[in-house]
């Protein structure tokens, strides 16, 4: 199964580093609960939000935009 969806990716990224929700949560200074939020993608991210996420695991971000 292909991950597509941001959240899905953030949620890989995190299980990559050994890292539960509540270590992520602790290094953006958010809860767990934040994070299981993100994860399950019930939260629309900032791109602040996303810099300090890809900063806590260690990973990049690339941004395609595609017309259809």
């Amino acid at each position: 199964m292909a991950i597509t969806t941001l959240a899905e990716k953030i949620k890989a990224a995190r299980k990559s580093k050994n890292l539960t929700q509540t270590e992520l949560g602790e290094r953006l200074g958010v809860t767990k609960g934040t994070i299981a939020s993100y994860e399950a993608g019930r939260n629309n991210f900032t791109v602040e939000t996303l810099q300090k996420i890809s900063n806590a695991l260690g990973v990049t971000i690339s941004i395609d935009i595609n017309p259809e």
